[in-house]
């Protein structure tokens, strides 16, 4: 792990694919991999690596400039890294994309002949833009589209050791609920505030917003 070379930012203000900075063959390819630190990994961060994460949406823009993203799974992945990077709206319009261009009509994911990636990544991608849960972090509404304005989500799973059940109107958190399923002690990010939370087992933590 020593070896391996740090993630760079290159001359085109893209997160560097290579140890190298080599130019792209194809800059609209559907992998994306050089983003993988970014999603599912974790050594870019929104609120740790700034520069990095604006690096990040460079490369995701350069690559989606010269039609990448082309395929189900490929949507699905993108959707990831727009969620992680807090941008909702274009991550609701990569998840219409998912639906209308790479979906059956008995949804499955058109990747011809079918592939699952497309459906699976895509339902966690809708999650990840509502919770994002990672080294002792949740993210509340990280990725919210205006075009999902209210909703529920209850019986989620937590990372930490707990469920969470939370709902929302007018693109702003109205309750949650996380109930304790072994000692655990979290982050509650809630849009521009923080909340320290310690639980023990079937401990319950609430949160309402002020009207």
């Amino acid at each position: 792990l020593e070896k391996l070379p740090p993630i760079q930012i290159g001359k085109y203000g893209q997160i560097m694919e290579w140890h190298e900075d080599y130019d792209e063959i194809e800059i609209g390819h559907r992998h994306i991999s050089q983003l993988f630190a970014l999603y599912p990994g974790r050594h870019i961060q929104y609120s740790e690596t700034p520069e990095l994460i604006e690096a990040a949406y460079q490369t995701l823009q350069r690559r989606l400039s010269h039609g990448g993203g082309h395929t189900g799974w490929s949507c699905a992945w993108i959707i990831h890294f727009f969620a992680r990077l807090h941008k909702g709206e274009e991550a609701f319009d990569t998840l219409l994309k998912l639906l209308k261009n790479s979906t059956l009509d008995n949804l499955f994911d058109n990747h011809p002949p079918f592939q699952i990636d497309g459906n699976f990544g895509g339902s966690n991608a809708i999650l990840e833009m509502l919770i994002q849960d990672y080294e002792n972090k949740v993210y509340v509404l990280p990725a919210l589209s205006h075009e999902m304005p209210e909703g529920i989500l209850k019986g989620l799973r937590l990372k930490s050791g707990a469920v969470l059940n939370m709902s929302w109107k007018d693109c702003q958190v109205s309750n949650i609920e996380i109930i304790a399923t072994r000692p655990l002690t979290i982050d509650l990010l809630i849009q521009d505030k923080t909340v320290s939370i310690s639980l023990q087992v079937n401990e319950k933590f609430q949160y309402e917003a002020m009207c």
